[in-house]
């Protein structure tokens, strides 16, 4: 792994509280254009953001469920690690299935494996930051 890696692209790289602010300002009466400048966002992003509240993702998954579900599935494994009973990649993906199914949840799990269908999408609970 790379230890010296550096970001070569500026994409989203401002703050949502810049991009409130910058909006707030427009609807003050600032031009785009001027909001633009001042703020470092680009006109694109502004212009969306003006038609839509919606904040947009920066990139192509989904969440499958709400972040507070994540949770709760977070701190049960890290639960379970602490009293020394790790949880494996293939029962997390289970108890994942079982919770999203107990919850009527739409996902995008195999009714028939019941475990998460290998799409690629990382699972958001095992990334954790430290």
């Amino acid at each position: 792994m790379v230890r010296t890696y550096r970001r070569k692209s500026t994409i989203g790289s401002y703050s949502r509280q810049s991009v409130h602010d910058a909006i707030r300002a427009i609807k003050g009466g600032m031009s785009l254009h001027k909001a633009t400048a001042l703020f470092n966002i680009p006109r694109t992003t502004l212009r969306r953001r003006l038609v839509s509240d919606c904040p947009g993702s920066l990139g192509r998954f989904k969440p499958v469920s709400h972040p507070e579900y994540e949770d709760e599935l977070l701190m049960h494994a890290v639960e379970m690690q602490q009293r020394f009973y790790g949880i494996s990649l293939a029962e997390f993906r289970r108890l994942a299935f079982e919770f999203a199914d107990r919850h009527g949840l739409q996902h995008p799990f195999s009714k028939v494996k019941k475990l998460l269908v290998e799409t690629g999408q990382p699972i958001s609970c095992l990334i954790i930051q430290n």
